[in-house]
């Protein structure tokens, strides 16, 4: 599976979205990738679904929410079987890869870029196209403007506009190498 940040929250399997099942579900997945692989506790998944006004029932409502969110991601698995959310002491855990989250993929391919501006201007160019590529719309989406992701969203936004000037110093280095009649090769 691949989850997607840069842009509305989202998880693809096989190249194709899975429906996670509202507002709610979308919102208990960007707290857990935040800090994934990582637990997040219950006291502060609580705050992140429901923020100062938490209903009375909102550690049953968080269990029922995480059991739905596990059903969209994993329908075939089988109860008591091991999930990608896992309970860590009193919160859950997404255990996955953070390199299939598409910010990362992002960053990777940003710093990549701008290792390459200066030595191989043609190839960092198209890693800061595969990189914009990834790009879907403001970070987290709806979910941007939460105070938790704020910092997130910050971080991703200046990503951003270093892929944008890679793509500058790329740009400049292989106009100034064709007029010396060396044309980088992609």
């Amino acid at each position: 599976m691949d989850y997607g940040i840069l842009g509305e929250v989202r998880v693809l399997r096989a190249g194709a979205p899975i429906p996670l099942g509202g507002p709610m579900a979308q919102r208990l997945l960007a707290a857990l990738l935040l800090s994934a692989p990582g637990a997040v506790d219950r006291d502060t998944l609580v705050e992140r679904l429901w923020g100062d006004a938490p209903p009375a029932t909102a550690t049953t409502a968080l269990h029922v929410h995480v059991s739905r969110l596990r059903q969209a991601l994993e329908p075939d698995l089988r109860s008591g079987a091991c999930s990608a959310i896992r309970t860590a002491g009193d919160g859950y855990a997404l255990e996955i890869d953070r390199a299939r989250i598409d910010a990362e993929q992002f960053e990777l391919l940003v710093h990549d870029a701008e290792e390459l501006a200066g030595a191989e201007p043609a190839r960092a160019l198209g890693d800061v196209e595969s990189a914009r590529a990834l790009w879907r719309g403001r970070p987290w989406g709806e979910l941007a403007d939460e105070v938790w992701l704020r910092s997130d969203v910050a971080r991703i936004e200046e990503l951003r506009r270093r892929a944008r000037t890679a793509a500058v110093a790329s740009t400049s280095t292989c106009t100034r190498r064709r007029g010396r009649g060396r044309v980088p090769s992609p």
